[in-house]
């Protein structure tokens, strides 16, 4: 082996090394973005869902639907700040901590549950 190549292969273990360091960490903040994304979604599908029941309806009316579609893209555009967006990311924190707590007293309750059923089997 040639001092090259023994440069060559550490250079390429770092790469890999680095490579996959960023991968945890894109893969880490995909998931955190998981539960805002759904809120947002939700949030925002929130207004068109009416709109679209309507106009998938027997008794549509287009011109109706027109003025519906165009409040909304009204309404949607006026909401888009960052106070709005504050409190849909607050929302999803104060799920996921409500979501912890009750795991956690599920926990809790599973280990009380787990030694006296553990006494009965004996």
């Amino acid at each position: 082996m040639t001092i090259y190549t023994i440069r060559y292969n550490k250079c390429l273990m770092n790469l890999q090394a680095n490579l996959h360091m960023m991968q945890q960490v894109i893969c880490t903040l995909c998931s955190d973005l998981k539960p805002v994304v759904a809120e947002l979604t939700h949030y925002t599908l929130g207004f068109v869902r009416p709109l679209s029941d309507s106009l998938q309806g027997k008794s549509c009316n287009l011109l109706k639907g027109h003025t519906e579609a165009q409040n909304i893209i009204e309404i949607l555009q006026n909401i888009r700040n960052e106070d709005m967006f504050d409190k849909l990311y607050n929302r999803v924190l104060c799920r996921q901590s409500q979501e912890q707590l009750a795991d956690r007293d599920t926990e809790q309750i599973h280990l009380r549950i787990k030694p006296v059923s553990k006494t009965i089997a004996h």
